[in-house]
């Protein structure tokens, strides 16, 4: 007897297959083989879990299908109360970030994991009306904490903070306070802690920047339904100052000689404080002596008003001494216009003259400042029509702006800004201004060269008519600029006067701008962490 192996198994044969020639034996081995039962290949694993996967979609979507014909099979009047249930369920879950299966399944002793099959099933039956529940439940709580003051965001002033510092220091508050509510939803579901505090983390920091992104785009295009707030021009302010002029004289304010006594007075006091000295002092020292001209007369308030306008045109540059006197000086002179003693005045209204007077000031200053730059842009102009081939308009109007804040005074902190502005420029205008030294206009070298290089290289040609494209974006900028400071004189000196007010929709997305940013955190952690 012999062994053989045939197809992993060991068959006995008799001494006949061992006479047999070598093709009768192959013919033999053939027919054992197929006589013999065939072992099945093993299944890969991938394979194994590919068909698990899908036996249990397919088992879940039984069991869901199953539960929704449970609730198509209950009386009419049980589905509402069956719906309501199960949308508060969901709800409930998302407010607590899981929490709530778990905490009824110790109340009622069925355990966590019969709550949360019960969920289950609420969701199955509810479908996008539980997901919308619970997704609103994710929001909620985030919002309803932070209104309570329970919240990371906002505080140590990151609130009022403007520009990137601010997006800064809120997005990174908002990320922690996102790490914190990632972990909790991670506990309530049983999940990994580390990953969803990361995940809370990344859903709070994505959230504020998504949330202060679409507050701002919100206010902004509300923000092109705005009327701007009216602004006067040179003629209408100039009219008006005269009119607010009319009417302190009809107030018929008539001081005392008693009360122009008293300032001459208060005057001399104020100088002698200071070290007065004529020689040193003689813009002052021409306004004092023209005071004394006044004594023992009755002074209107247009004349007490020249004598202030006396001391302000005895301003000298660089004279610091004489300088703080006059300051002193129409110091003084306010003080009776606004606030006479009863024997300082003999006749008319002083209240209603003073307010008058006062009004009128601050018209004619507006008018004197824009009077000012006017000037010194038509100055530009002309200087620069009269030099070269009249191009260079944009470094003439910024130098004469220069003198006009040198030697200017009386420009309101925003008034000051936007001349610097206008004198030096932004990064991106200088370095246009700085291309356009390439245009042949404003510049008889390069139109030369221009047209001589261009001749011999087209390159040369275009690279003049770029620098006249970016010239014409300079001065155009230049112009935008010194428009901008007339109009911040014109309405006062007040910047925030020439912008439009917020309307209601700008008003509200700025107020939600982080209930926004914690509804986009809300949702964001809600979907990622749990199960």
């Amino acid at each position: 007897m012999a062994t053989l192996n045939i197809s992993g198994q060991r068959i006995k044969v008799d001494d006949a297959f061992l006479t047999m020639s070598p093709d009768q034996q192959s013919a033999a081995v053939e027919e054992i083989a197929r006589s013999l039962p065939q072992q099945a290949t093993p299944e890969p694993q991938q394979s194994q879990d590919l068909r698990n996967s899908l036996s249990s979609l397919t088992q879940n979507h039984d069991i869901g299908t199953a539960d929704r014909m449970a609730f198509d099979e209950l009386p009419t009047w049980q589905k509402p109360l069956q719906a309501a249930d199960d949308v508060v369920r969901k709800g409930v879950n998302g407010l607590t970030m899981g929490f709530a299966d778990k905490l009824a399944g110790y109340m009622s002793g069925t355990g966590t994991e019969a709550q949360r099959e019960l969920s289950q099933q609420a969701s199955n039956r509810a479908g996008s009306a539980g997901t919308a529940a619970e997704f609103g439940g994710a929001i909620a709580t985030p919002v309803g904490l932070a209104g309570k003051g329970i919240t990371l965001a906002g505080r140590a002033g990151a609130a009022t903070m403007q520009g990137l510092p601010g997006l800064l220091a809120r997005t990174g508050l908002m990320g922690a306070e996102g790490a914190g509510y990632g972990a909790l939803t991670a506990a309530g579901n049983d999940e990994n802690l580390a990953q969803g505090a990361g995940l809370g983390l990344l859903g709070g920091t994505v959230g504020n920047v998504a949330g202060e992104a679409l507050s701002a785009g919100i206010g902004k295009v509300a923000g092109l339904f705005n009327k701007g707030p009216a602004v006067p021009n040179l003629e209408e302010l100039r009219n008006a100052a005269e009119q607010a002029y009319k009417r302190a004289d009809d107030a018929g304010v008539m001081f005392s000689p008693t009360g122009v006594q008293k300032l001459q007075n208060n005057i001399i006091s104020d100088f002698t404080d200071r070290g007065f000295l004529p020689a040193n002092e003689p813009g002052a020292a021409a306004v004092l002596n023209q005071l004394g001209e006044l004594n023992g007369k009755n002074v209107t308030l247009k004349g007490l008003d020249t004598i202030r306008k006396m001391a302000g045109n005895a301003y000298i540059q660089g004279n610091k001494s004489n300088n703080a006197l006059i300051k002193k000086m129409i110091g003084r002179v306010d003080e009776l216009a606004t606030s006479p003693a009863a024997d300082d005045v003999i006749a008319g209204n002083s209240q209603v003259g003073s307010d008058a007077i006062k009004e009128a000031r601050g018209l004619w200053s507006r008018v004197s400042k824009l009077d000012q730059v006017n000037d010194a842009i038509q100055k530009a102009d002309l200087r620069a029509a009269s030099t070269g081939s009249g191009g260079n308009v944009d470094n003439a109007t910024r130098q004469n702006l220069r003198r006009v804040l040198e030697k200017g005074r009386g420009f309101s902190p925003d008034e000051k800004s936007a001349l610097e502005a206008a004198i030096r420029g932004t990064s991106g205008q200088n370095a246009l201004r700085l291309a356009g030294k390439l245009s042949p206009s404003g510049n008889g070298l390069m139109a030369a060269l221009g047209v001589g290089g261009a001749m011999v290289n087209p390159l040369v040609g275009a690279a003049s008519l770029g620098g006249m494209g970016a010239k014409y974006a300079a001065d155009r900028m230049t112009n935008q600029n010194v428009q901008k400071l007339l109009k911040v004189i014109s309405v006062g000196g007040d910047l925030s006067a020439t912008q439009a007010a917020p309307n209601a929709v700008q008003r509200l997305s700025k107020a939600k701008r982080d209930t926004l940013a914690r509804m986009i955190m809300g949702g964001t952690i809600n979907q990622t962490v749990r199960p």
